[in-house]
């Protein structure tokens, strides 16, 4: 009974002086002999290193616009305007929508790890401190958010565009 042999030894290609029409041949013999379940994974099963995701400044920018948008959305729930809370009634829900969105937000991005966690955490404080400071200002203007994500201008939006003379 024979054997066949698919991947000879790097060796005996190297020093039976044969060459080869392909010049990567040789890469692929010497990738067998260091390793054949990794030679397997890259070229039988294409493997490729797998992506890691990473939170960057769009997505830390999304994440603070979602809890944004569903503190809007829990306000405007409840019937009343963002003037009609408190600061630090405010505040605590931006913190409260920021925690529970932090798990799944973005698949994951920011669960990953220790220190993207951390992140998460310090980009809702920022918002929390920020959303303290503006209901502060409440009182002094009249400006009450309307609307979230609210289109303009387009073929199905509701509102006209803007024209500047």
């Amino acid at each position: 009974m024979s054997t066949k042999v698919y991947f000879p030894s790097v060796e005996k290609i190297k020093f039976e002086g044969k060459e080869s029409k392909n010049p990567l041949a040789f890469r692929y013999y010497e990738n067998y002999a260091a390793c054949p379940f990794r030679f397997f994974i890259d070229t039988g099963l294409r493997g490729m290193e797998r992506e890691e995701f990473e939170a960057g400044f769009r997505e830390e920018g999304s994440f603070q616009h979602k809890i944004l948008s569903e503190f809007h959305q829990q306000v405007r729930q409840d019937q009343k305007q963002w003037r009609d809370l408190a600061p630090l009634e405010a505040a605590q829900r931006v913190r409260t929508i920021g925690a529970a969105l932090l798990p799944e937000f973005g698949n994951g991005v920011f669960a990953g790890s220790a220190s993207r966690r951390i992140r998460a955490r310090m980009l809702i404080e920022r918002l929390a401190h920020w959303i303290t400071v503006v209901e502060g200002w409440m009182p002094s203007y009249r400006l009450d958010p309307f609307a979230v994500e609210l289109a303009f201008g387009q073929k199905d939006s509701p509102l006209p565009g803007w024209r500047l003379d």
